[in-house]
């Protein structure tokens, strides 16, 4: 029996009367305690930190109404090593009262296991889950998990937000069936292809996708924004994903595009009213070719507008705005070569570069390589050319087969808005080199064009 009682897993411990002295203890007390001198002495002076923590207290009541005693998670401090500090330990334990032949309470058995990592495990969960309740409580996020067999969803489970978020009835039972069948069928379409991306064994796992939730009782129909992730499972695949109402957004965003229309309305009435105010005011032969210019740079200035803000966007692509910029000096027989990738603008980057490009085209027109039916415009860009940060993007305009090109006496308005509202919205410097074969223009920048506000 002693035998078994040293072996044991739990900690084991018996104490004689009604001073509780130490009986005898097991391997697994010891370890519990820490080295002390225990057998034959009372319980208190084995371990005088309990006296304080009612321990005592809870043998002292075992021992006089012989009644056992149970505790699970029950926090003890002990101090392990003399000299050293407490230390917190969790324990599940037992006190059972020890009664002679007549049941007459003589001492008590003391029986438990040590839970400190299971508690502390416990505790760290508890706090994550905390965490994570407040996060999602911060962000008005509600929790949705879909379980799906062989591709088909057969259950779906949800948080009392997502429920409301979603329109689901109180009274019902959340089914994929009825959470469709509140999704605006425009939208369905869309939600079913991100399911079907999201499970597609070649994918990512993941699921966005933004839809309506149709009207009911005493709620207007509302935007939501799921996002999930795909769990794979022994019999099943879950879904487990968050939702959010993102109305206010939409509402924003239809508000900014209803602005921005407006705007772009008022500005190209502007441009048109400033137009025939030069025309007006700028008359005569002698100030022709200036006053086409003007208009020409007017154009071209509407154009890049209308590139940026046509379908109210906060960007323009670099290709779209070559484009449209040179789109006038294309019907002749020069040839442009443009090449490069496509690649967002800012819109200070939008309207510096359609007038620097305006400006090349009309000085190669009159000048050089356009002035010439064989010439020809080489215009390319690349990010992060040569790999390197001193060269992160790059753009070149080069000339060829056109007049013997002679550097121009002094810098127009032309050269200035290349030279320096260009490499200033770009971050970067511009450089024109007159060589004989042709004008050749040069825009490097150390910043990637998308990191450039």
């Amino acid at each position: 029996m002693r035998r078994l009682f040293e072996s044991a897993p739990s900690f084991l411990c018996t104490l004689e009367g009604p001073h509780h002295v130490v009986k005898i203890v097991n391997g697994a007390f010891s370890r519990l305690i820490g080295p002390r001198a225990m057998v034959g002495r009372p319980f208190r002076s084995v371990l005088p930190e309990l006296e304080r923590q009612q321990v005592i207290t809870l043998l002292d009541r075992v021992y006089a109404t012989g009644e056992a005693m149970t505790g699970r998670g029950e926090l003890i401090r002990l101090m392990r090593v003399e000299g050293g500090g407490e230390e917190d330990i969790f324990l599940n334990f037992v006190i059972q009262p020890i009664r002679d032949l007549q049941g007459q309470v003589t001492g008590l058995f003391i029986e438990g296991h040590d839970v400190t990592d299971l508690k502390r495990a416990e505790i760290a969960l508890r706090r994550r889950e905390l965490q994570l309740q407040l996060a999602l409580d911060s962000a008005e996020m509600g929790v949705w998990e879909a379980v799906l067999v062989n591709g088909r969803i057969v259950s779906t489970t949800e948080d009392a937000r997502a429920s409301f978020l979603l329109g689901q009835p109180a009274d019902q039972q959340p089914s994929f069936e009825t959470f469709v069948s509140r999704v605006h069928p425009d939208d369905r379409p869309a939600l079913s292809r991100s399911v079907e991306q999201a499970m597609d064994p070649l994918g990512e796992g993941h699921l966005d996708v933004e839809y309506r939730v149709l009207s009911g009782e005493n709620r207007p129909e509302r935007w939501i924004h799921a996002r999930a992730r795909v769990v794979d499972g022994k019999d099943a695949t879950r879904l487990v994903g968050t939702v959010r109402d993102i109305t206010a957004i939409k509402d924003a965003e239809s508000q900014y595009a209803l602005l921005n229309g407006e705007l772009q309305h008022r500005i190209k009435n502007t441009l048109a009213m400033v137009s025939a105010i030069a025309s007006q005011t700028l008359k005569g032969d002698a100030i022709l070719e200036q006053r086409d210019t003007f208009n020409a740079r007017l154009h071209t200035l509407a154009h890049a507008h209308d590139l940026l803000m046509g379908e109210a966007q906060e960007k323009g692509s670099i290709r779209e705005v070559i484009e449209t910029a040179l789109a006038p000096h294309r019907a002749g027989a020069a040839q442009f070569d443009i090449a490069g990738p496509d690649l967002p603008l800012s819109p200070k980057q939008t309207l510096s570069l359609a007038l620097a490009m305006h400006e090349l085209a009309t000085n190669a027109a009159k000048y050089g390589a356009l002035s010439s039916p064989n010439g020809k415009i080489v215009i390319s860009w690349d990010q992060n050319a040569n790999g390197s940060d001193a060269q992160a993007f790059a753009l070149r305009w080069e000339e060829k087969n056109g007049p013997p090109v002679v550097p121009p006496t002094r810098s127009g308005f032309g050269s200035r808005l290349i030279t320096r509202v260009l490499a200033a919205d770009f971050k970067g410097q511009v450089k024109l080199d007159y060589v004989p074969g042709g004008l050749v223009c040069t825009l490097v920048s150390r910043f990637p064009v998308e990191f450039i506000a």
